[in-house]
């Protein structure tokens, strides 16, 4: 059977017959009731002889990587952790509408793929904004995604791509040594992938700053569409078992679903980020990411998990390398994992991972390891 040696776990927004989707919320897990079906996916997967081994939380476990209070970033930071921690664990199963499996990839230093839009099929998940979410995975080696994956969806048929755009506006904001690392990473790339290269920069082909939404706009959406499916049930079914009162969620939730109320434009949202993301390391303590040096300073406009999301392309995170940092926590020398990406067109999915099994066979790549640091 193609997926019997291998052990996975799922994001707790998936359903499992006879165990509670919680999404991290026990008043969703209350409302929501007995689970008498499993997701499609998961299903599948099963039907594979995959071994389901659990479930693992959304948000904010510890990290295992560097001084172990590093963020693992949020929504599939829960296996991100477990794939980081637990060797005998080989794959976990999660959703990503905006970065919720590429984010917590690229902050623990892990494979992360999400897949072409509507390939997967999400039914049985918790939805966040219908037409961006995507379900995908997460590893620790590229291979593993590659089986995974081929696994369900073996004939999907991939358009040809012949050039590789490299994205050069963050390039005069790298430290040497994760330079060093990324320049071999892209000589490698256009040697094996036998591709020509292109450079282009975003800041000077992106609009103006009037012609783009905030970027407070975008939760704002997924609040307004969570509303209007679930949110306005959990509350009013709340509100009738105890006498009036208000659903007890977070201030912040309860502030979103609030505002959504009055919003109807939750499914017409686009986003792209104007600032800049200086976000590694990232500590779990959110205070302490302002007193850090950044490895990085990002000067391309564009978040860089919004075009995969936005388009419906596939987008894989690829572990590199990893890079010195002075840590406030343990006040020694610690180790940064670093990534690329890779986005390809719609439906270039196995384009894409045949190219990652590709650098892995020619050494340009590799699997990572458990623990405090990705690479020996």
């Amino acid at each position: 059977m193609p997926l019997s040696s291998l052990r996975i776990s799922v994001k707790d927004i998936f359903d499992i017959k006879g165990l509670p989707t919680k999404a991290g919320s026990s008043i969703f897990a209350e409302w929501k009731g007995q689970v008498e079906d499993t997701a499609k996916y998961i299903d599948q997967l099963i039907q594979a002889r995959a071994n389901l081994v659990g479930k693992v939380k959304t948000s904010h476990p510890f990290s295992p990587r560097a001084d172990g209070y590093q963020s693992c970033g949020s929504s599939f930071s829960g296996s991100a952790s477990a794939m980081a921690t637990y060797g005998w664990l080989d794959i976990s199963i999660a959703s990503d509408t905006d970065g919720s499996i590429r984010h917590p990839a690229a902050v623990v230093g892990l494979y992360g793929f999400r897949p072409s839009h509507g390939l997967i099929p999400v039914d049985g998940v918790l939805p966040a904004l219908e037409w961006s979410d995507a379900v995908g995975l997460i590893a620790r080696d590229g291979k593993v995604i590659q089986q995974v994956f081929n696994a369900c969806y073996p004939a999907v048929k991939s358009p040809k791509v012949n050039t590789c755009l490299i994205l050069s506006d963050d390039i005069a904001n790298v430290g040497s040594d994760a330079w060093n690392i990324f320049s071999s990473f892209i000589n490698e790339l256009e040697r094996i992938s036998g591709m020509g290269s292109k450079r282009i920069s975003i800041s000077s082909l992106a609009p103006t700053q009037d012609d783009l939404l905030e970027d407070e706009e975008i939760p704002r959406a997924i609040a307004a569409w969570q509303w209007q499916q679930f949110g306005k049930l959990i509350y009013e079914d709340h509100q009738a078992k105890y006498q009036g009162r208000l659903a007890p969620f977070g201030h912040r939730v309860r502030e979103a679903f609030k505002s959504a109320q009055y919003d109807g434009w939750g499914q017409d949202c686009l986003y792209v980020e104007l600032t800049a993301l200086d976000w590694l390391p990232t500590y779990r303590e959110e205070k302490l990411n302002d007193k850090r040096p950044p490895l990085a300073k990002r000067s391309n406009p564009l978040n860089p998990y919004v075009p995969a999301s936005v388009g419906g392309c596939p987008h894989i995170v690829i572990p590199i390398g990893q890079v010195p940092f002075q840590s406030l926590v343990s006040n020694s020398l610690e180790m940064q994992p670093i990534c690329a990406s890779l986005i390809g067109p719609p439906s270039s999915d196995l384009m894409i991972l045949d190219l990652v099994d590709k650098l892995v066979k020619n050494g340009a790549i590799e699997p990572v390891k458990t623990g405090r640091t990705a690479f020996v």
